[in-house]
């Protein structure tokens, strides 16, 4: 996966549909908490939100 958010410039997300821009959101989190190894759990205690918190993303 390329980082979207870094690929993009806030311009060009202005135009996504707030699904499609959570959809890009949740998997640019997925993609770098599996590059770090971490469960869900352990980068939602280190973010300080709960679990299921993290999983609407």
């Amino acid at each position: 996966m390329h980082d979207f958010l870094t690929d993009k410039s806030f311009k060009e997300w202005v135009p996504l549909s707030d699904k499609a821009l959570a959809e890009h959101i949740g998997a640019f989190v997925r993609h770098h908490r599996l590059e770090q190894n971490k469960t869900q759990n352990e980068l939602a205690t280190a973010a300080g939100i709960s679990r299921s918190t993290l999983s609407l993303l």
